[in-house]
């Protein structure tokens, strides 16, 4: 499946198997990512979140040699 929207994907511990970021210009392209990947055979459940304000976001660790 050749899905750009999706910037990242974790395996996760707990209630979910796996976190999805995805990145979408409006809710029409969100509706179409959305059937696409829950057409994906073993998905039987999802659930969604929106990012209303990004608090703090850190790009790694800073190395010093």
């Amino acid at each position: 499946m050749n899905t750009p929207q999706v910037v990242e994907c974790d395996m996760v511990a707990g209630g979910y198997d796996y976190l999805l970021k995805v990145r979408v210009s409006d809710m029409n392209e969100y509706r179409q990512v959305l059937g696409d990947l829950v057409d994906i055979p073993g998905v039987g459940t999802h659930h969604t979140y929106m990012v209303i304000e990004k608090v703090k976001e850190d790009t790694g660790l800073r190395i010093e040699l």
